[in-house]
């Protein structure tokens, strides 16, 4: 059978454009369900991911807001601690210019006392006696003359003045030095007086004791000399110290503007106002809360956040108070390191020795030849008699044996003129000791004269020294005097090495050391009660409450000074410093806090398909610790110590490699200088005084009781507190660092 030729496939050739268009396409509908679920997983995964993102921008906030916080915080401490170093230099300064001359040269004082007065009569009375003086023999006539001028010009015109030139006008260590130079002049005028003792004993025996008064001589010639240019620096000094303006420098600008204004500035710092600044109608909460008010507020732009902090920052404190007032309760027995007033006065028995013995030897000598000597006269009387008698009997005595009687006769009367010469020159230096004894026994019955207690130095007057008022065993502690005495030892170093290579005859280091020591605690208790010293007369003067000098006040760390006691500080053992659970509770409150924010959640795709788990947006949460990470090793309370102790965790923070020295402690040592080199930039100046400001601050792990604290505190925002509320029941589970 043949093929139809109906199913002969036919073959057409369409153009390339239509053969594409023709041909058509189907998706199935696994494809179309395949392609919703990627739509619905991309906008999961994007909503997933916004929230993340929101989450982690939101927590970098509460970590910003809670560091930066914690970091103002560490600055502000840190700012209070500067402030008491610059209090303490300040007053460091004010100490090493009034121990100079005392306040008592501020106020034009001028005294004339009956201690120096004594001994420049004594003075005044050697001063005839002590120029060599002696017997010709020993060369000191023509010596005497020079010497003369030589005392004359040391005690007359420097050391022992009469009429106004006499009085004081500075004291303090001014006065302490002067008196003691005035003493140690009445010793060496006296041992001048004595020593010409031995110019007056006769040859032979007299060329020793003539030579031991040479080398008196020369060496109190020399020691005078060395008294005087001493004397002369003092008045230099005493010049400075009455000086209007060393005055207006000191009293007028550091007591009354410097050192007011560094008090109010840390009063500014720790948030408390001046009265002044509470009248004002924009008065501040202070540089502190200020400075973490305006860090809330810009971060909480730059990160869209809603921001709170616990505890807040309006009312936020640093964890320090101001120290305590001074008691006022006076001081009944002086602290050991205080000094003694009881100058030295001149002994006349220390000075003299077996004077009056060796005296009375030489006398007995010199009786003792006149004695001789008229005996062997009146043995040559006897002679000569016996001679003439012979002579008269013998009536045919040859001539030439007659002229050899007549000679001997000329020989014992020569001899017998010598001798009676020689006794009227003795009789002369009899007569020459005695005179000397009478002159030093004068001068000795005036130096015997009873003197008033003390050295008369109106600077050592208790009412001058605030005794009544200020108690040394309570002001020494003080925060004042921990921050000031180690910028007087410092700033005095220099000074006392000057003192001690220059002024080494009067004590001027002791006194200068002994009166920076008192003054430290007189100008710290000065500033701190408001009291000023007023003159009363020439004289004379007193404390008193200065109406127009409110009471200044350093910053100390809350607990570290208790209210009443002896000693009320109890600096390194502050309630919130023990390991215990208490005491880490307190620390946890004190340098611990919370920054908290808030940012409402939008999905970014459908809210609709896309519901949030909440709608009271994502609440983050950080914690930040203020700390200083300098020593802290405290003392034992009432433990007494030549050395501050190492506190990081205190408002001076002293550098713990250094040994800061407590009040009282031995003076530190370094090269001379004089006041005005100290401040000198070209020069390199080391002292006792180093610092390390070292309060820092970092992120921590929250504490969940810090944590319930903040939560029931929070009332920014009622969406924030319901859902810190919420956190404090999975508080484990959802705090990540």
């Amino acid at each position: 059978m043949e093929r139809s030729n109906n199913n002969v496939a036919q073959v057409v050739w369409l153009p390339r454009g239509r053969h594409s268009a023709a041909r058509g396409g189907k998706i199935t509908l696994v494809t179309i369900f395949a392609i919703l679920g990627l739509i619905v997983m991309a906008g999961f995964v994007g909503n997933a991911g916004h929230v993340v993102t929101v989450k982690i921008a939101t927590q970098n906030a509460a970590d910003a807001i809670a560091f930066s916080s914690a970091q103002w915080m560490a600055r502000g401490m840190n700012a209070v601690t500067a402030t008491n170093h610059l209090l303490g230099e300040a007053t460091g300064l004010v100490v090493v210019l009034e121990a100079i001359g005392g306040p008592e040269a501020d106020q034009n004082m001028e005294d004339y006392p009956a201690q120096p007065k004594t001994l420049d009569t004594v003075n005044r009375s050697l001063a005839s006696t002590a120029p060599m003086n002696g017997l010709p023999v020993y060369g000191v006539t023509a010596l005497r003359p020079l010497d003369q001028k030589f005392v004359d010009f040391v005690v007359k015109q420097l050391v022992s003045p009469e009429g106004d030139r006499a009085k004081f006008k500075a004291f303090a260590t001014i006065y302490d030095s002067k008196f003691v130079l005035k003493k140690s002049t009445s010793e060496y005028l006296m041992a001048k007086s004595v020593a010409n003792i031995g110019f007056f004993v006769p040859p032979p025996w007299g060329y020793i004791s003539a030579a031991v008064a040479y080398g008196v001589h020369i060496y109190s010639n020399v020691k005078l000399a060395k008294i005087g240019v001493e004397y002369v620096i003092l008045e230099g000094l005493q010049i400075l110290a009455v000086n209007p303006v060393v005055k207006n420098f000191k009293v007028t600008l550091i007591e009354g503007q410097l050192i007011p204004a560094l008090a109010a500035h840390g009063d500014f710092v720790a948030g408390r106002m001046s009265k002044s600044a509470k009248q004002k109608p924009d008065a501040g909460e202070g540089i502190v809360n200020g400075a973490v008010g305006d860090a809330l507020r810009h971060l909480g732009d730059v990160y869209h956040v809603e921001a709170a902090l616990y505890p807040g920052a309006t009312n936020f404190r640093l964890p320090i108070e101001a120290e305590p007032a001074p008691s006022m309760r006076g001081t009944q027995t002086d602290e050991p390191e205080w000094g003694s007033d009881e100058l030295p006065t001149v002994k006349a028995e220390d000075v003299l020795g077996d004077f009056q013995d060796d005296i009375n030897d030489n006398k007995k000598k010199i009786r003792r030849r006149i004695q001789e000597l008229e005996a062997s006269i009146q043995m040559l009387g006897e002679l000569e008699a016996k001679i003439d008698k012979l002579l008269a009997d013998a009536k045919d005595m040859k001539a030439d044996e007659r002229q050899k009687y007549q000679d001997e006769k000329q020989e014992i009367s020569r001899s017998r003129t010598e001798k009676q010469q020689r006794i009227v020159e003795l009789k002369k230096q009899l007569a020459e000791l005695q005179k000397q004894q009478d002159e030093i026994n004068s001068a000795i019955a005036s130096m015997r004269q009873p003197l008033p207690p003390g050295s008369g130095n109106i600077s050592a007057k208790p009412t001058h020294l605030a005794h009544d008022k200020m108690r040394q065993a309570e002001e020494r502690y003080t925060q004042w005097v921990r921050a000031t005495y180690p910028y007087v030892d410092s700033f005095r170093a220099p000074i006392l090495s000057q003192f001690d290579s220059l002024l080494s005859e009067s004590d001027a280091p002791k006194h200068f050391r002994k009166w920076t020591d008192r003054y430290t605690l007189t100008k710290a208790w000065q500033f701190r009660s408001g009291f000023r010293f007023q003159r009363d007369s020439n004289n004379s003067g007193h404390w008193q409450k200065d109406a127009k000098a409110d009471p200044l006040q350093m910053y100390v760390m809350l607990g570290a000074f208790a209210k009443n006691g002896e000693r009320r500080d109890r600096k390194g053992h502050e309630p919130w410093t023990p390991d215990t659970p208490s005491g880490k509770q307190q620390a946890e409150q004190l340098f611990t806090l919370i920054g908290m924010t808030q940012r409402d959640l939008t999905p970014q795709f459908s809210p609709v398909i896309y519901p949030l788990a909440t709608d009271d947006g994502i609440t983050t949460f950080a914690q930040a610790i203020y700390y200083n990470s300098n020593d802290q090793t405290p003392l034992a309370i009432g433990a007494k110590s030549k050395t501050q102790a190492k506190l990081g965790w205190d408002t001076l923070n002293w550098d713990p490699t250094a040994a800061t020295p407590e009040w009282g402690a031995e003076p530190f040592k370094s090269s001379a200088k004089w006041p005005w080199e100290i401040f000198d930039s070209s020069t390199t100046f080391v002292g006792t005084a180093h610092v390390r400001l070292n309060w820092q601050a970092k992120l921590m792990p929250v504490t969940e009781s810090r944590f319930n604290q903040a939560a029931k505190a929070s009332l920014v925002n009622p969406k924030m507190t319901a859902n810190l509320i919420k956190a404090r029941l999975f508080f484990k589970q959802l705090v990540t660092h």
